[in-house]
């Protein structure tokens, strides 16, 4: 009993409020500023992909990068890349195609009106440009949900 008591008390909360307080500013300096840029590029040394392409024709691990960015569609709607899942092949793929092909899951998260389940758009990412995508519904148990197929 006493262990636990002694786990949670003023004084623990306030060295912990102040130890973030501290990282906080820490990050807002130049030098913290120079180290949160070194840990994000070491991150992102470590995933497959490539940042700053055109997604129009980008690779399966250039759109896994993506996941969390939103995207504004035509509609007015805005769309958040939820997950990328990559097909399984077997066989050489025709020239011309991606080397992999692989859904992207999409969440609406904003828009007036409901957005159809099937349509095609011009949609507009921040680093990715502007491209058209076929979206279609993942069905009536997910109503916000859209997924596009790329080949």
């Amino acid at each position: 009993m006493w262990a636990i008591d002694s786990l949670f008390s003023r004084r623990n909360m306030l060295l912990g409020l102040g130890s973030a307080a501290t990282v906080g500013v820490l990050a807002t300096t130049q030098a913290g500023q120079s180290q949160v840029q070194k840990f994000k590029d070491l991150l992102w040394q470590r995933l497959p992909g490539r940042r700053n392409v055109r997604l129009a024709t980008a690779t399966v691990d250039d759109w896994a990068l993506q996941i969390g960015t939103t995207f504004k569609a035509s509609t007015g709607h805005t769309l958040k890349l939820a997950d990328v899942v990559q097909f399984d092949h077997q066989n050489k793929r025709p020239s011309g195609l991606r080397d992999r092909a692989f859904t992207a899951g999409f969440e609406v998260v904003s828009g007036a009106g409901v957005m159809p389940d099937q349509l095609l758009l011009r949609v507009t990412h921040a680093e990715g440009g502007t491209f058209e995508m076929f979206l279609t519904g993942a069905g009536p148990r997910k109503p916000l949900r859209r997924i596009a197929v790329f080949g």
